[in-house]
């Protein structure tokens, strides 16, 4: 199996701003450099440099240094690794549409559709020294399906686009995250009946229903995946990888939202459903034993 380092982004940056020692004194300046074994930060000051035990600090300018080194910690890939594993099929199912026509008439199957749902596995590490919080994992999963236009009279394929989000409260130091993500359904669609017209008995076969149009297909494109955290300015730092690495800029991320993430496929049933159902007139308890009577 082909695993791929996702690469990363680098986007820590830090405005000025005063920070406020347990002494009283201040600082004005940006933060360059924090050491944790020896708990000393640097800060970059309009006269130069300025060196302080990060312990002299109050809470909140403290808990802004601490923040400052997991976020630089988080955007370097020998800190914070991420394995993305090739997609794999996680299950396949078959499921049988019938036509129902009234009384004792025999159902036939007009549609056989094999289901397949295909995920991906992704692997975090956390060895930045820090317990990381809210961490969001974003992606996207592209994939075609073939439907009938019957307005256009025509198969078509249309590529779908799944944005999905999940997101980690706490990641803790030294630990490690393997999670399947969300997942896609494929559909390959194969229509099992022809037209018929009127009483004469012949049978009118539109084109895009002949040869290999009676195949509505559905093939696993790639995804894109954002791993991301954000800093107390507001800037995302942010590892991104494409699968396949090649993937063309023609499938274009979508930001996940609360509106676009709901995918019914999460709950659909993946149980294979060939049953063929009851005539109406047996499902109404019919026999042939009445009919003679």
């Amino acid at each position: 199996m082909f695993v791929a380092l996702i690469c990363f982004i680098p986007a820590v940056t830090a405005n000025a701003r005063t920070f406020n020692l347990m002494n009283g004194d201040q600082i004005e300046g940006m933060v360059q450099d924090y050491d944790m074994r020896s708990d000393r930060v640097t800060f970059k000051t309009a006269s130069g440099r300025s060196t302080v035990k990060a312990d002299d600090l109050d809470n909140d300018s403290y808990r802004y240094v601490r923040e400052w080194d997991a976020l630089r910690k988080f955007s370097n890939p020998d800190n914070f690794r991420i394995t993305l594993y090739d997609p794999e099929k996680l299950n396949t199912w078959l499921k049988h549409i019938w036509l129902r026509n009234p009384g004792k008439a025999e159902p036939w199957k007009t549609h056989e559709i094999s289901l397949t749902r295909i995920g991906h596995d992704l692997k975090m590490i956390n060895e930045t020294g820090h317990d990381l919080e809210n961490i969001k994992i974003k992606y996207c999963l592209f994939y075609n399906q073939d439907r009938i236009d019957h307005f256009k009279e025509e198969r078509v394929t249309e590529t779908i686009v799944r944005p999905c989000i999940d997101e980690i409260t706490i990641f803790p130091n030294e630990f490690t995250d393997r999670r399947t993500l969300k997942s896609i359904v494929l559909r390959d669609v194969e229509i099992m009946y022809s037209r018929t017209s009127g009483g004469g008995g012949w049978v009118e076969v539109k084109e895009y229903l002949e040869g290999d149009g009676v195949f509505l297909r559905s093939d696993f494109i790639g995804v894109i995946v954002r791993v991301e955290m954000e800093d107390s300015d507001g800037n995302i730092i942010m590892h991104e990888k494409k699968y396949p690495k090649d993937l063309s800029e023609d499938y274009a991320w979508i930001e996940p939202t609360e509106n676009n993430t709901l995918w019914e496929d999460d709950n659909i049933s993946e149980v294979t459903d060939t049953y063929k159902p009851p005539t109406p007139f047996e499902e109404m308890g019919g026999t042939e034993e009445d009919e003679e009577e």
